[in-house]
């Protein structure tokens, strides 16, 4: 035997308004909770770039540039996702914030649902690079990973021209006579 069916008295519009304002105030909190994440793993990916600079400057050890495109790679992928993420929480925040105000305008505005995940894609692929701060971020990374590609792997002492051997200074400085 199926138990019987509960019906809630139907909520007031106080309540209502404040279902819906905790709803945008949770879908805000999380993308802000995700960006400060985000911001912490971004430095401390910068500083271990960095400490790799300064580690490898001026010694023979090369990283392999499929590992460096590898990893600039990796961190789109990531930051796309972040991106995708916030704008659909941002999304929904609004939403619910909308919903509040509906109801505030006009008491006993029916509440729709919420219409799940309002941006399942970020299409075009490179649309989060518009958002200044995550320009920057990619910006600075790539910058980064090209220093260590570009400043570690070769050794000062390679470049600099090698001193002359005692016999070929002599033979210079005599105006090409070799010395008896």
């Amino acid at each position: 035997m199926a138990p019987p069916e509960q019906t809630q008295p139907p909520m007031k519009d106080s309540e209502r308004f404040e279902a819906c304002m905790k709803q945008a105030e949770y879908f805000a909190r999380r993308c802000d909770d995700r960006r400060s994440y985000q911001w912490k793993v971004t430095l401390g990916f910068w500083t271990a770039l960095l400490l790799a600079i300064g580690k490898l400057w001026g010694t023979s050890t090369r990283i392999p540039g499929c590992l460096l495109l590898a990893a600039f790679g990796g961190y789109l992928i990531w930051v796309h996702y972040v991106y995708g993420r916030n704008k659909d929480d941002g999304a929904k925040s609004r939403y619910f914030a909308t919903q509040a105000e509906n109801i505030l305008v006009t008491p006993s505005t029916r509440i729709e649902p919420s219409p799940g995940s309002l941006t399942v894609k970020c299409w075009p692929w490179f649309e989060f690079l518009s958002h200044p701060a995550h320009f920057f971020e990619v910006f600075i990374t790539g910058l980064l990973i090209l220093c260590l590609w570009t400043f570690t792997g070769s050794t000062t002492r390679d470049h600099a021209p090698t001193p002359p051997q005692q016999g070929q200074e002599l033979h210079r400085q005599s105006g090409g006579q070799p010395n008896p």
